[in-house]
């Protein structure tokens, strides 16, 4: 038991080393809209994280064991996810625009509200690829 554990924890700590969607979001998110907004992400992050954690003690991992299909279509859409926002990224280059890939458009120039900050931050850590395949397995 104490061998899972320990190796489990291992594998963990080392995604944890690699940046992923979570940096990103709230490093952007701090240097563009301040404190508030980032600590608003990192609380929707948070409740994401949590949420696979209950995902996992409820029996995600059996649920994909029985039904591999389920784990191919996390694959296919943490994937498509990841290509959606390397076109948004190639695009904007090529167009001659600034480089940086927004997930939310202002349209009147108004920030958004705190519960948007939130629902970003738990949106990204639902759709996490990374974060998806090590708590299901």
């Amino acid at each position: 038991m104490f061998e899972a554990f320990a190796i489990t924890l291992a594998a963990l700590a080392t995604m944890q080393l690699a940046p992923g969607p979570n940096l990103v979001v709230i490093a952007s998110t701090g240097l563009s809209e301040g404190r508030k907004a980032a600590l608003l992400v990192t609380g929707g992050i948070v409740t994401g994280v949590c949420l696979w954690v209950l995902g996992v003690a409820f029996g995600i991992g059996t649920l994909l064991l029985t039904y591999p299909v389920l784990m191919t279509g996390m694959k296919l859409g943490g994937g498509a996810y990841l290509l959606w926002l390397g076109s948004k990224g190639i695009l904007s280059l090529v167009r001659g625009g600034d480089s940086k890939i927004s997930a939310v458009s202002f349209t009147d120039g108004q920030p958004p509200h705190s519960i948007s900050h939130y629902k970003r931050g738990l949106l990204v850590a639902m759709a996490n690829p990374k974060a998806a395949l090590a708590w299901a397995a």
